[in-house]
């Protein structure tokens, strides 16, 4: 996928996409992002990190902690003004060395050293207003674009809603999974306690051969867990099945093993069925 400056310098067929369409609604909701990374720095003189996907948005942390409604609203409305002020979104081919440079005036040392592990130069960097950012992929030609989104205080941060590719036009309602928001929470604190909140903390532990380290770290937070749900299911003396789910190759039968050798060490007979063993082709 190219941005609309592209320059078309041999024969070729050239698709457009929109909202309408899966890699359209991502260009959408990379813009937004940026947008609202721009509205927190003026507004509240704050980065912002954009922790994961929540319900049809991205749920967002301030790193003062809880921002007040207030502080949600006053982004909002910026964010608003700045969509109507249609600020284009500049794509400039620069040195990476001068990327870091300008990311380091900004004050994101984080994402210029994020440049070092980068296996390009020159590289992208996007211009709006008198902010840079970074990104792999195209972002929409302005802000004018992003006309359809709303931001909630949601938990301990904020969530920026988006439309969706079967409602580009308007928002589906906000309802949050609160069971996969309690997970989510609990992985970025895992992440903290692992220092690697980050993509540049994940690549330099790795340059620094800690890799292993990490590894072990995780599958001993991964055991605390399985042993924790394994006591909670023992406390239920009327508990005769638990479920697993999830997408092709997350896990599930490796998991259902570790969770029966949990049980039978808290003196359970436990037995795994896979449903997969039963599966008979359409």
């Amino acid at each position: 996928m190219r941005s609309l400056d592209w320059t078309i310098d041999d024969d070729a067929v050239v698709e457009f996409v929109d909202t309408s369409s899966f890699e359209g609604m991502e260009v959408y909701r990379r813009s937004l992002s940026f947008l609202l990374v721009l509205a927190c720095k003026r507004a509240l003189n704050q980065d912002i990190f954009i922790r994961h996907s929540l319900s049809d948005g991205y749920y967002c942390e301030l790193p003062s902690g809880f921002p007040s409604e207030e502080d949600v609203a006053r982004v909002r409305r910026l964010m608003e003004q700045m969509v109507d002020m249609d600020l284009p979104f500049r794509r400039k081919l620069v040195p990476i060395d001068q990327a870091k440079r300008v990311f380091e005036r900004q004050g994101n040392a984080d994402k210029a050293r994020l440049l070092q592990w980068a296996a390009i130069d020159p590289v992208e960097v996007y211009c709006c207003a008198d902010a840079h950012g970074f990104f792999y992929a195209p972002l929409a030609p302005s802000t004018g674009y992003l006309r359809v989104f709303d931001l909630v205080p949601y938990g301990g941060g904020m969530v920026l809603l988006f439309p969706t590719v079967a409602y580009p036009d308007g928002l589906p309602p906000f309802q949050p999974p609160k069971k996969l928001a309690e997970v989510f929470r609990e992985y970025t604190e895992w992440l903290d306690i692992l220092n690697v909140s980050t993509m540049d903390n994940l690549h330099k532990l790795v340059a620094e051969g800690k890799a292993g380290d990490l590894i072990l770290t995780s599958e001993a937070l991964h055991s605390q867990r399985l042993s924790h749900i394994a006591k909670d299911i023992a406390s239920r003396s009327r508990v005769r099945l638990v479920c697993m789910a999830g997408p092709s190759g997350s896990g599930k039968t490796t998991a259902s093993l570790r969770l029966r050798i949990q049980l039978q060490a808290l003196g359970k007979r436990a037995v795994t069925l896979a449903l997969d063993d039963y599966f008979l082709e359409r």
